[in-house]
């Protein structure tokens, strides 16, 4: 199995969000980070629990059937896609609604690509539930039968992350409810200097910021259920990597991304490395303080052998001096 098609399930799991990126208005209403890394920070640990229970399986198209094997690590991982996909009352709910209402009030154009973003993530996030953990097993038999849960040590940590990915959106509900938001201003000493790239529009009234809650949330329920359907009543798969072709295989690549930082950047400057390694260091630097120690100690070898305890040598080395001294005086 090549390393592209081994890791499926990890590279869902454990995606970059973003988005935060596009939000305005920064210093009036706060988008709370929290909420977001309890469910990212579950996706990571939920991703590792499966690929122990299979043993360091990573593919997904290999799996199917495990909600019932491992069923703390499935219900963890389910909470946390449902609130990374934006489910209404879930924490991930909240925190797109203020990052899609900023973007809104911003630039409407960011508004509608942060939106698919966001229908992007539910439809991948289910893929990966239901590929995982739903349908039948897709790997061997001999695998199936070592499937287990994983230790107490995983999985208190997954409730416990899971417990604050229902309930962190909490600490910062947005202005609709009425309830104070324990982080509002919490990043203003940081963000003063950007206000002035901003639009200082008006802050969205409520029946609007209620219409675009209202829209996201069934959005990314419609998303679910349209995955739903194509991954367990169709039973379709994600195709092999040398199927793929044209604009499929290009974003399978993540638009090759990788590969150009690894030729024009990553070996670029290791060759660079290994040639300040070998040769710089080696021949030159090395050389001069190397150099200089073995001058010091032919020096030191040298010098030392004036000391020889004889004191006509002294006197003589002495007389030698002077003269010396006197020429040098009669020169000048």
């Amino acid at each position: 199995m090549t390393s592209k098609s081994t890791g499926l399930l990890y590279r869902f799991a454990t995606r970059i969000n973003v988005r935060s990126t596009w939000t305005g208005r920064i210093q009036q209403r706060n988008i709370p980070p929290g909420d977001t890394c309890f469910f990212k920070a579950l996706l990571f640990l939920g991703a590792g629990s499966v690929i122990h229970a299979l043993h360091g399986e990573q593919d997904i198209r290999n799996m199917g059937g495990l909600k019932k094997l491992i069923p703390i690590t499935f219900i963890t991982v389910l909470i946390a896609a449902l609130a990374i996909s934006g489910f209404p009352l879930l924490s991930g709910f909240f925190s797109k609604d203020e990052i899609l209402a900023h973007a809104y009030e911003q630039n409407k154009t960011v508004w509608i690509i942060l939106s698919f973003s966001s229908f992007l993530t539910a439809f991948y996030m289910f893929r990966l539930i239901y590929l995982t953990f739903f349908n039948t097993f897709r790997g061997t038999e001999e695998t199936r039968s070592h499937v287990h849960e994983s230790p107490w040590t995983m999985t208190v940590p997954l409730v416990v992350l899971c417990f604050l990915s229902i309930f962190g959106g909490l600490i910062g509900l947005p202005s609709v409810f009425n309830v104070g938001h324990w982080l509002d201003g919490y990043l203003s000493g940081v963000t003063e200097g950007s206000l002035r790239f901003l639009n200082h529009t008006e802050a969205l009234n409520h029946t609007m910021e209620i219409g675009l809650m209202s829209l996201a949330g069934f959005g990314a329920i419609l998303v679910i259920l349209f995955a739903r359907n194509r991954y367990i009543t169709l039973h379709q798969l994600p195709p092999e990597e040398v199927s793929l072709k044209g604009f499929e295989k290009l974003v399978y690549n993540k638009f090759y991304v990788d590969e150009f930082y690894e030729k024009f950047i990553s070996q670029p400057v290791f060759r660079l490395s290994t040639f300040a390694g070998d040769w710089i260091d080696k021949m030159i630097i090395d050389r001069v303080v190397n150099g200089s120690g073995w001058l010091v100690d032919f020096s030191g070898r040298t010098l030392r052998l004036l000391q020889n305890g004889n004191t006509g040598f002294y006197v003589f080395a002495m007389v030698i001096g002077m003269v010396v001294l006197f020429i040098i005086r009669l020169l000048i």
